[in-house]
Formats: C-alpha cells, sequence, structure tokens
C-alpha cells in the first residue's frame, strides 16, 4: 500500500538521524510529485506520523521532527498482528476524565464524553482503552466509528497539529483486576495520550491500560 510505503520512508528519516529534530520535512506537494498520490493520501500519512508523535504540524509553516521523547508507537492490534483474530468491543463501564488531564492541562471533565473500549486478541484481553472526545468539537460521535478505530474517525474530520503520550506504571484498580484477572499486588502499564486540533486546541484525550508483559518496552528503549 502506498501509505504505507511513504510513512516508512519518512519513519526511517527519523529513525537514523538524517531527519533530526526541529527539521522540516517536504510539503505535501512536494511529496505527491515524488511518489504521484493524492494530497490527501500524503495529509493521512503526516496525521499518522502526528498521532506517533515523530512529527508536529505549525500553521502555514509546515511539519516538523518532534524530540525523540515524544516518539511513541500507537499500537494498532489490527495492523501490529495481522495474522491473529483481533476485536473492539465498546462497554458501557465509563469514568471521568483521569486528574493527570485535568492537572497538566488545565481541563474540566465536563466537557469530555468517555468511550470504554476492550480489545482482544485471538480472544485474549490485550488492552482496556478510556477513550475522551471534546464534546465542544465532536457532539455527535460515530460510535460504531469509535468502536473500530477512534483514529481513523477523527483524521477523516480533522487536521491533527501533535499528539503527546507519556507512560507510567500503577496498581491496578479493581477494573483492571476484573478485566485482565489480576491479583490484588498487581500494577499494569498506562499510556497517557493526547491529541491536538490544527488549532491547538485538544480532540482527544485517552488512557490504555495494558499488562506489563504485553507492553512493548523495546521501541521506548529504542528512542530515548
Amino acid at each position: 500500500m502506498e501509505s504505507k510505503k511513504i510513512y516508512s520512508y519518512l519513519e526511517n528519516k527519523i529513525l537514523s538521524n538524517e531527519l533530526k529534530k526541529d527539521d522540516k520535512l517536504q510539503s505535501e506537494n512536494q511529496l505527491c510529485v515524488k511518489f504521484n498520490v493524492s494530497r490527501n493520501l500524503i495529509r493521512d500519512v503526516y496525521n499518522d506520523l502526528i498521532i506517533d508523535g515523530y512529527i508536529h504540524s505549525q500553521k502555514g509553516k509546515g511539519y516538523f521532527v518532534n524530540d525523540k521523547k515524544f516518539w511513541m508507537k500507537n499500537l494498532n492490534p489490527q495492523k501490529k498482528f495481522p495474522e491473529y483474530e483481533c476485536e473492539n468491543k465498546l462497554l458501557d463501564f465509563k469514568i471521568d476524565l483521569p486528574n493527570w488531564f485535568l492537572e497538566n492541562y488545565n481541563l474540566e471533565s465536563k466537557n469530555f464524553q468517555c468511550y470504554t473500549k476492550a480489545r482482544y486478541l485471538n480472544n485474549k484481553e490485550l488492552c482496556l482503552t478510556y477513550i475522551f472526545l471534546n464534546l465542544n468539537l465532536i457532539p455527535n460521535p460515530n460510535e460504531k466509528e469509535i468502536e473500530n478505530s477512534v483514529i481513523s474517525y477523527l483524521s477523516k474530520r480533522y487536521d491533527f497539529s501533535k499528539s503527546y503520550n507519556f507512560i507510567k506504571i500503577q496498581k491496578a484498580d479493581q477494573k483492571d483486576k476484573e478485566y485482565f484477572g489480576l491479583n490484588d499486588n498487581s500494577y499494569v502499564v498506562c499510556e497517557y495520550s493526547i491529541i491536538f486540533n490544527s488549532d491547538e486546541t485538544i480532540l482527544q484525550c485517552s488512557l490504555d491500560k495494558s499488562r506489563i508483559e504485553d507492553f512493548n518496552f523495546g521501541y521506548i528503549a529504542r528512542v530515548v
């Protein structure tokens, strides 16, 4: 697929340090000519790179490489494990916007709608994701599309400017223990993520929880 080819081309330039922090990437038009593809396809590729934390956009100026501390692969089970059976389910269980978002970004929980997504790989619990959409920007989200891929849903409607990811280990709460089948003294990996719209407003916050043994720490070790 052309989009994967172009994504890999740009990702390799960043990982090899050919493109360094604050370097400007080629324009959408330049890549359209280089690969003989549509501008929409190039824009989708740049949105994917923004989501993965590699780059950010500056309105009217272009796309620029992020500091390594922001790099984080957006682990989509369907892409990562194409040979396995992957399933997403929206659950009725909801939580308020976690304190980490409230304290670091001065947000109000009432402005965000929570969707809880369970991810399964070959019928095994892989990840528990809490998605928080900004109701001021996304008043009537399509739940079926959110269940499938919230990133794909948003990228069709908005131009992302940047995303941030923060990871820490936390003691499992009651829902974690029930979902993953953990004991009282267990811990889980918590990945806090934020996606910004092109006007710098926050489109989405998310909290992904997974078992420590299921999380790919190897990628983080390569980029710090």
